[in-house]
């Protein structure tokens, strides 16, 4: 018995080991229950094992699984937060919280603006893009500042997201400003139709706008001057804001990157 399993035995616990302490490494504890359950996993597929006999390559299949499994719950832990930034439907951003013990985390932003004009699995689609962006930063290579290349934009297809700047079939899959659309009957298509289809709903949308947008908030932004139009620009990575004409291009200095107009 023990000699079906001489090399695949080594090869699952060498793969357990490794995602376990990537995991560990990132501050992702909660990874621990993760590796439980695969633990429990391997028994059940070992008990069964002993009764039916899988050939071999059904047991490398599996064993297989389980290490994309693992691997694809390596993320660290991100804060998701959702910001009204105008022109987008989310971002990443490394880095960008820090507890008092001194440990980061990044930031996945969405755009709650857009909730209620957008189907639950495009809006999840979006929170997988910026996911790809998340594994980019920690296990690739990133563009520079905000352009996207051909190793994110790889790792989208595999994900089963289709990287276009038009956002259609037949747009470019690198550049500046990239969207996506989802690949019929791929990974992610496959897998939000079964979360969805187990009842998960994003139930809670942005509320339609009152006659008086200040209202139990901060003062609004100073108008638009009557000598023209004049937008706020803010850095994606720091943001540092700034006001300028609304047809202009505006670099982020201390980090490099095309600011985005928010107004």
């Amino acid at each position: 018995m023990l000699r079906r399993y001489r090399l695949i035995a080594p090869f699952t616990l060498a793969y357990m080991a490794i995602g376990l302490g990537i995991s560990l490494s990132r501050g992702n504890n909660e990874f621990l229950f993760y590796g439980a359950v695969m633990a429990v996993l391997i028994a059940f597929v070992v008990a069964v094992d002993a009764r039916v006999r899988f050939p071999q390559h059904v047991l490398w299949l599996l064993a297989i699984w389980g290490m994309m499994h693992m691997f694809g719950g390596t993320l660290p832990n991100a804060l998701i937060t959702f910001q009204r930034r105008k022109g987008s439907f989310g971002y990443f951003a490394g880095a960008r919280f820090q507890n008092d013990a001194g440990q980061q985390a990044d930031e996945i932003a969405l755009n709650p603006m857009h909730f209620a004009s957008r189907s639950q699995k495009d809006i999840l689609g979006t929170l997988v893009h910026e996911m790809a962006h998340q594994w980019q930063r920690h296990e690739g290579q990133p563009g520079r500042g905000r352009y996207h290349n051909r190793e994110w934009a790889e790792k989208m297809k595999a994900i089963g997201l289709q990287p276009s700047d038009t956002g259609v079939e037949g747009g470019k899959e690198t550049g500046e400003t990239l969207g996506h659309y989802i690949i019929p009957g791929g990974p992610f298509d496959v897998a939000a139709g079964k979360l969805l289809g187990k009842g998960f709903a994003l139930t809670w949308k942005d509320a339609p706008e009152v006659s008086d947008p200040t209202t139990g908030e901060s003062a609004a932004e100073p108008a638009t001057p009557k000598s023209g139009k004049r937008v706020r620009y803010c850095c994606p990575d720091c943001d540092l804001k700034a006001w300028a004409q609304h047809d202009v291009r505006l670099l982020c200095g201390s980090d490099n990157v095309l600011m985005l107009a928010t107004e």
